[in-house]
């Protein structure tokens, strides 16, 4: 919340909302259809990203990360 809206200074909290265990059947059914999307277009995406270049199973890309050192990440 900014500053003013409950007080001088601004504030973060978390917490959960609760919600109908009941309708989790109903939520389930539209994430999984967007999983399968998911899935589908993944692959078309990552090579429509690199270019529709191919690169041997197991290439290691190192990844800069300043500041931190987080070892090459196989793909």
């Amino acid at each position: 919340m900014p500053p003013g809206a409950f007080g001088k200074t601004g504030s973060a909290t978390t917490g959960r909302a609760p919600f109908d265990q009941a309708m989790i059947g109903e939520i389930e059914a539209p994430c999984e259809l967007q999983a399968e999307r998911a899935t589908d277009v993944i692959p078309e995406l990552v090579e429509r990203l690199d270019g529709y270049r191919t690169w041997p199973q197991g290439k290691i890309f190192e990844l800069p990360f300043p500041g931190k050192d987080l070892g090459p990440k196989i793909t």
